[in-house]
C-alpha cells in the first residue's frame, strides 16, 4: 500500500506498508534515489484518504477484490483536508457522493476533480463561474465539426463508493465534510 501524504514545495510526502508472510502490514521506510530516508510508515489511513494498492503477482486483465477493515468511532470527525496542490482522496461512504453536493471545501476557479473511470478516460470536472462542469463534445450545426463546450453538471454525476480521485486545487481550501 502506497499512502500520498501530499506536495510541500517540491518534496512528496508519501507513506507506505508491505504484508509480511504472518499476514501482518509493516511499515516500510521511503527513501530518494540517494538512499536518503524521507518518511516513516508509522500511521494509519485516514478515512477518505486515497493510496494506491499494488499487488505481487498481478495478472493483467484479471479482477481482484480488495476488502479493507478497521475502526470507525461514531464522534470522529469526518472530513479530508484539502491542501494548494494535488489531494488523493478517496470516498469514505457506502454509497456514491454527487459532486454538487460536497462541502466544507471552499473551490477555487480552475480546481479539479478527476475520478478514474475503469479503462476508459478519467471523468474530469472544474469548477469556473461559480459552479462545478465538465466539458462535452459539441457538433458545431450540421458542419460535421466537433467542439468542446463546458456544461455545469447535476446531482447524476457522482464519485462511486470507495472509490479514489483526484481533487486538483488551484486555491481552493477546507475540508471534504463526508
Amino acid at each position: 500500500i502506497i499512502l500520498y501524504k501530499g506536495q510541500t514545495g517540491k518534496v512528496s510526502d508519501f507513506k507506505s506498508w508491505v504484508l509480511d508472510k504472518n499476514g501482518v502490514w509493516q511499515g516500510v521506510a521511503v527513501t530518494d534515489v540517494n538512499g536518503t530516508t524521507l518518511s516513516g510508515a508509522d500511521e494509519a489511513i485516514a478515512r477518505g484518504a486515497g493510496f494506491w494498492f499494488v499487488k505481487k503477482n498481478f495478472t493483467a486483465g484479471a479482477t481482484y477484490d480488495l476488502y479493507l477493515y478497521g475502526q470507525d468511532t461514531a464522534d470522529a470527525a469526518k472530513s479530508t483536508v484539502v491542501a494548494n496542490a494535488y489531494n488523493l482522496v478517496a470516498n469514505p461512504k457506502t454509497e456514491d457522493v454527487a459532486i454538487t453536493t460536497l462541502s466544507g471545501v471552499t473551490p477555487a476557479v480552475g480546481d479539479t476533480i478527476q475520478v478514474p473511470n475503469g479503462a476508459a478516460p478519467a471523468k474530469v470536472y472544474t469548477y469556473k463561474n461559480g459552479a462545478w462542469g465538465k466539458s462535452v463534445k459539441t457538433q458545431i450545426g450540421s458542419t460535421g465539426q466537433y467542439k468542446m463546450v463546458w456544461q455545469t453538471i447535476n446531482e447524476d454525476e457522482k464519485i462511486p463508493a470507495g472509490q479514489g480521485f483526484w481533487y486538483i486545487s488551484k486555491g481552493g481550501a477546507g475540508a471534504i465534510a463526508w
